[in-house]
């Protein structure tokens, strides 16, 4: 019997495992969310036979937006200064970068790479039946971009004149040239006699060599062309009149070829003040040019338009960079670009889920929290109907937050992580257009006695500050002040009654400037709280006084040639779990907890510099140094508890990616405890930290780190890193542990709580938060507790926005989103129903067992 429940407990196991594998899977996209951008558009296309916007952004992306939702259909990263041209009718893309002169090919309806070459091409491009031509800067030959058996090649040839423009006529390609009084045209590659006048009609006084008489476009026989500030459109072939299209100051010309529905040819023209004319020409019955739209677009926006059978499609580019898509006067759709310009970001717990936090930890302070709980789900019980039970949840409220998004260009956005809506934007406020300079921070998490979170917002000009207070959950203004001046500092102060929000001082010199609405509170000891100020060359700690004026307490100079680089902090709001870490042996080290430690990074010359001080005496705790680096060190670091985790790059012993983790602890030996009265000496730290470092090598580059953080820290703290690969991935913390034992081949561990060290630390599929999908530049990552001990919420962004939740010691202290309710209920009354068919037999069975 006792080897059936072993067989029986053993397949249980297995099921599970696999279930958890499966959830795995299944949850992809669920409890998760990414946002992809592309940044400000500066090119922009619409194609309507493929219902794609191609754009081109100033943070490089190419890409193709989908015309009816604006979802992006896909992108890619190109490099700096790169112009676009469409070819509708062969379904092309084609970048041609002005630096580096390469041109790429691309499939518009996949985005994937056709070609790439090296070409001495202008920016006088035009699309072909089978691709692009293009006129060479040395302006004797045309380079021919085809597809030739399955593949796609580069052809220069050679003209016997120096030409001005390129264009299609038909399947055939033409170059035009100025010669004698007269512009001509050629076929590529045919001799002179084919040549054709194409402005025959105009005096040729007007065209005469050396004017500023510019071909533009040459497509389909019509042609677009300028003198001084009058742009034309003519059809050489019928031997049309010029059709003036514009007379008047401008800029710049750009051109979009549409070969849809109906054939059109759109021109841009912009002045000085950036202001634009849209004109949309095209040809009528008789082949005669025509215009068929005309549009002055404001100030600030880049529109494309395209004509069909069902009216007019419109796509505009406001100045924060949003995209707003038109069929005719009906917005079909927003982009709100703005939010690829992150400043700062934080998370914010959600009123319902901190109040059900507020419950689960009330629970948890009585004497007997089982029956707190029990009671609390009888209470609920009415409220449920058997549908609500067996329904299948998703991401339970215990895991909803608001995320806010301060930009660069002025705009504070807030968003909420719950699926069931169509937008995760809550609410948007543009509070001040393209500030030099945004800062954002949380003044005050909603508490039992305010539920009102307050987010602050400072919008910083040369001479003048913009500071506002803000509901994070409405998106409401709750203060305002402008201030004539830029403050060098803000610092927060907590006040310690939980009905009264938290201050700001900003600090100007030396003295303390109160923003707010609401003025310090009388309970509240300054003279308890060293600000850390870093200025110059200078890391230095303030003390403000009641007059409102600062105080230096200490200073931590560097020497002139030395930059700070950053100063990092360890969260405090963060739980403490355990003051000691448990050995093998059951002894126990003790951890050196100090709250007020802090890590200043200097470089100088070719050396990192690293500086562990305490805030409050200034006292230096630790120091080391890395030298041999390269110009450009990516340094990115975390701290928690005791534990400093950084990582930059190094040329020793070849360029690679060095990740440091030291652990500070209070003596070298176990058991070994200082007096709490040494540990909280104000002035003069007693003693130093005995330090434990280890270096490791991390196989991809890192730009951004986080670390998970739960409501009772008993969770372990992984580490969150943001990849060069762009992609988010999380590494347990037992790999950055600098106590990893050194072993020689074939040792045994003696200590199987830590695991042998290995230089390179290990990345492999499993790690990575945001799976398949690419989120660009992650430099800013941040994590919030959930109401579960063992359930972090991740939050990541920079270009892209990642939004998910991690459960880094596994999800110990919840049911699965696949566990089967219904399985269970079905499974609970067939043995109920079991017991009652089956206890009559028994009691027969036992009767007879008696009589016989």
């Amino acid at each position: 019997m006792a080897n059936l429940l072993v067989l029986l407990w053993s397949l249980a196991l297995g099921c599970l495992f696999s279930l958890t594998d499966a959830v795995l899977v299944n949850e992809i996209g669920k409890n998760d969310f990414a946002l992809q951008l592309v940044g400000r558009v500066q090119q922009m296309h619409i194609d309507h036979s493929t219902t794609s916007v191609y754009v081109l952004s100033d943070r490089h992306f190419l890409a193709s937006l989908g015309l009816e939702n604006g979802e992006i259909k896909w992108r890619q990263l190109v490099s700096p200064e790169t112009s676009v041209f469409v070819n509708e009718g062969a379904n092309l893309l084609m970048t041609l970068e002005r630096d580096s002169l390469i041109a790429s090919l691309w499939n518009s309806k996949t985005g994937s790479l056709l070609l790439q070459k090296q070409v001495d091409c202008g920016t006088n491009v035009v699309p072909t039946s089978t691709g692009f031509a293009c006129i060479n800067q040395d302006m004797h030959s045309v380079a021919v971009f085809s597809k030739q058996n399955s593949t796609f090649s580069v052809k220069n040839i050679d003209t016997p004149t120096e030409i001005i423009g390129v264009g299609v006529d038909g399947d055939d390609i033409w170059t035009v040239s100025l010669e004698e009084d007269d512009v001509h045209a050629l076929p590529l590659g045919q001799s002179a006699v084919h040549s054709k006048s194409l402005l025959a009609n105009v005096p040729a006084s007007k065209h005469e060599k050396g004017s500023d008489l510019k071909i533009h476009l040459l497509w389909q026989g019509l042609v677009i062309w300028s003198k001084e500030n009058t742009v034309y459109a003519q059809q050489p072939i019928i031997e049309s009149e010029p059709v003036k299209l514009f007379d008047g100051a401008w800029k710049s010309l750009r051109l979009c070829v549409h070969d849809n529905v109906r054939a059109s040819v759109d021109v841009y023209l912009s002045d000085e003040n950036d202001s634009a004319v849209f004109l949309s020409v095209s040809v009528d019955e008789q082949g005669r040019p025509i215009v068929i739209n005309t549009s002055v677009l404001p100030v600030g926006k880049l529109t494309s338009y395209t004509f069909t059978e069902n009216g007019r499609y419109s796509v505009h580019v406001l100045e924060d960079g949003t995209l707003e898509a038109f069929a005719g006067d009906k917005q079909l759709w927003n982009r709100e670009e703005s939010m690829a310009y992150v400043a700062d970001s934080f998370m914010v717990g959600l009123p319902e889920r901190d109040e059900l936090s507020k419950l689960v930890q009330q629970e948890e302070s009585h004497s007997f929290p089982f029956f707190s709980r029990l009671m609390r789900h009888l209470k609920a019980l009415p409220q449920l109907s058997l549908t609500k039970i067996m329904e299948p949840k998703g991401q339970s409220d215990a895991f909803d937050s608001i995320l806010i998004i301060a930009s660069t260009t002025g705009n504070l956005f807030a968003l909420d992580t719950r699926q069931n809506q169509k937008s995760y934007i809550s609410w948007k406020k543009v509070l001040a257009p393209y500030p030099s300079n945004v800062r954002s921070w949380l003044l005050n998490p909603a508490t039992r006695d305010y539920d009102v979170a307050v987010v602050a917002f400072v919008a910083e000009y040369p001479n003048e500050t913009i500071y506002f207070e803000l509901n994070a959950f409405t998106g409401d203004i709750l203060f305002q002040e402008r201030l004539p001046y830029t403050p060098e500092d803000y610092f927060v102060i907590e006040n310690t009654n939980n009905d009264t929000r938290s201050v700001t001082v900003a600090a100007v010199n030396n003295a303390a400037i109160v923003i707010t609405n609401k003025g310090l509170e009388a309970n509240r000891s300054l003279s308890d709280t060293v600000f850390t100020r870093t200025r110059d060359h200078i890391v230095s700690g303030l003390v403000l006084q009641p007059d409102l004026t600062f105080i230096e307490k200490w200073r931590f100079p560097f020497t002139e040639d030395e930059q700070v680089l950053k100063v990092v902090k360890r969260n405090p709001k963060e739980m403490i779990p355990s003051v000691a870490r448990v050995l093998h042996n059951r002894n126990v080290i003790y951890k050196y907890l100090d709250p007020n430690m802090i890590t200043v990074f200097t470089k100088r010359s070719n050396t990192l510099h690293i500086y562990v001080l305490n805030a409050v005496s200034g006292a230096l705790l630790y120091s080391t140094k890395h030298t041999n680096l390269p110009e450009s060190i990516n340094l990115q670091a975390v701290m928690s508890e005791n534990w400093l985790l950084y990582s930059f790059w190094s040329d020793v012993p070849n360029l690679s990616t060095k990740v440091v983790s030291a652990e500070f602890f209070e003596s070298d030996k176990p058991n070994e405890k200082l007096p709490l009265d040494n540990y909280v000496s104000g002035d003069v730290n007693a003693y130093v930290p005995y330090v434990v470092t280890q270096s490791y090598i991390m196989p991809k580059d890192i730009i951004s780190m986080g670390l998970t953080n739960t409501a009772q820290g008993i969770t372990s703290r992984d580490v969150l890193l943001g990849l060069s690969t762009q992609q988010l991935a999380m590494l347990a913390q037992p790999y950055f542990n600098p106590r990893r034992p050194l072993l020689p081949p074939k040792a045994k561990n003696k200590d199987s709580t830590l695991i042998p060290y290995e230089p390179v630390l290990p990345m492999e599929d499993q790690t990575v938060l945001s799976y398949n999908l690419r989120v660009y530049n992650l430099t800013q990552i941040s994590s919030h507790p959930s109401v579960y001990e063992s359930t972090t919420l991740v939050f990541a962004c920079g270009h892209d926005i990642f939004y998910t939740k991690v459960a880094p010691s596994l999800p110990f202290d919840m049911l699965s989103t696949a566990f089967d309710k219904r399985q269970l209920l079905l499974t609970t009354f067939a043995i109920f129903l079991g017991v009652i068919f089956t206890r009559p037999m028994v009691r027969l069975k036992l009767l007879k067992q008696k009589w016989y």
